[in-house]
């Protein structure tokens, strides 16, 4: 099982294109990476990986040598405490213990490769087979803030919508190991072979109609250090990505361990590469050669872009007429809030206070996410904010699709200033834009001859 396996174990029709349809994916955000505990950790730091370095501190404190989770949870020499004859020790509360009483830090303890991964900021929804905290230390740095999912949180371990994939996210599979806060019930997180059966349970009964699942099914997964027993690594990967024809849309590395698994993820043409550093370096790779004009935005520039992510397509054709018309433009295709963490926000409000004019793209995808959190949501409120501090011309402008109309009000209360100037009807409807890009330069034009 050599990474040269990626093209060997396709299917010959797919061995040209296999890996480069999954890069493609990942830019286009149709991957979810899922991590292991195997992956997420500075060697070095815990001489082994982070599981490896909570079973020998569980083994000293009973005594033993190389007992497993599952069989120390049963072994006396664990359970009973000799110095308090009273006290029967939990497993899940030593090992709740042993992670709190150490800091973590992205820089000392999360794996360079997890790390270059996330900093991709092409991965904001991930899912960690593991329960301790590494991962999320690590989307941290990345993002900032971070919204925590866990299977175990009846109130937080389902999504509502496609659009929460777009929002960072550590969603813990499994449950994560921490000390619950006061009142409330110990926290639930696998440990043992019991606990896998139990989380197994909850995934088949508590998640069977999840909204999360209904869009799994569809997405890439790249899996990096997943080393679960067979039985439960194969019953998770069918839970996500439901019937057969759908398995293959996925790449596994630091898995495949056992000759009946390796054979099942071969029948099922999913992509192997059992060097997951490697496969990273060809990812951030692969990656980063895309073209220059979307890796970042310009220092300065004319036009500020604001729109659904379901409007991509024509968005595109909307930046390629304003760019060929000599205007520089603000056009955040690749999730550029992930590449700059908690710091986007701030850098998204001052390019809309320093960009000349604003377009806000208007489509049916705008109506039917209007009870949903978008960032484009907030980019009209900053706009509005622009225009009341402008006098009579707010440089606010909007490119129509789908017959949108502004006046039928089918949208949050956040664009109502727009359909009550006039400048809406200084607009477009798409696809084509080259004539209003031109008069988009001109109005540029005239704004910075006359200040308006």
């Amino acid at each position: 099982m050599r990474a040269k396996q990626i093209q060997r174990d396709l299917p010959s029709s797919q061995r040209n294109d296999g890996f480069s349809s999954f890069i493609e994916a990942i830019k286009e955000g149709n991957v979810f990476l899922m991590v292991g505990h195997s992956f997420e950790a500075n060697t070095i730091t815990f001489n082994g990986d982070f599981y490896d370095y909570l079973t020998r501190e569980l083994n000293k404190i009973a005594g033993t040598d190389n007992l497993d989770f599952s069989d120390l949870s049963f072994d006396n020499r664990f359970l009973l405490d000799k110095e308090n004859h009273n006290h029967i020790r939990s497993i899940h509360d030593e090992i709740v213990s042993i992670i709190e009483r150490n800091e973590y830090s992205a820089e000392e303890d999360v794996s360079e490769g997890l790390m270059r991964i996330i900093k991709t900021g092409l991965f904001r929804f991930v899912f960690t087979t593991s329960f301790d905290p590494l991962v999320e230390i690590a989307m941290r740095e990345q993002f900032g803030e971070v919204r925590v999912m866990n299977i175990f949180d009846k109130a937080n371990r389902d999504i509502s919508s496609r659009s929460d994939f777009d929002i960072p996210t550590i969603y813990y599979l499994f449950g994560k190991a921490e000390a619950p806060k006061a009142n409330e019930v110990p926290k639930k997180f696998v440990v043992t072979d019991n606990d896998a059966l139990s989380v197994l349970k909850k995934w088949q009964l508590d998640m069977a109609n999840s909204t999360l699942l209904k869009y799994t099914s569809d997405k890439y997964i790249l899996t990096l250090g997943c080393t679960q027993d067979d039985w439960l690594f194969r019953f998770i990967w069918y839970t996500m990505k439901g019937d057969c024809g759908k398995l293959s849309r996925g790449v596994i590395s630091g898995h495949a361990k056992s000759e009946s698994l390796y054979h099942y993820l071969k029948m099922n043409h999913i992509l192997i590469n059992n060097d997951a550093d490697q496969l990273v370096e060809k990812i951030v790779e692969a990656t980063r050669n895309d073209d220059d004009k979307w890796n970042s935005p310009p220092d300065s520039f004319d036009v500020f872009i604001s729109y659904s992510r379901a409007d991509s397509m024509i968005v595109e054709k909307l930046y390629e007429d304003l760019t060929s018309a000599g205007l520089r433009v603000w056009y955040d295709k690749l999730n550029l809030g992930g590449r700059h963490g908690g710091k986007f926000m701030p850098i998204l409000k001052e390019a809309i206070d320093t960009s000349k004019i604003f377009i806000a793209v208007l489509t049916n995808s705008v109506s039917e996410q209007a009870s949903e959190p978008h960032i484009y949501r907030r980019e009209w409120e900053w706009a509005q904010e622009l225009k009341l501090g402008l006098t009579a011309d707010c440089r606010c402008f909007a490119a129509y699709a789908d017959n949108y109309d502004i006046n039928a009000r089918k949208y949050p209360d956040a664009l109502g200033w727009l359909a009550e100037t006039d400048n809406h009807e200084f607009s477009h409807n798409a696809p084509e834009f080259t004539e209003w890009a031109l008069a988009i330069r001109e109005k540029i034009a005239n704004i910075q001859q006359n200040g308006k």
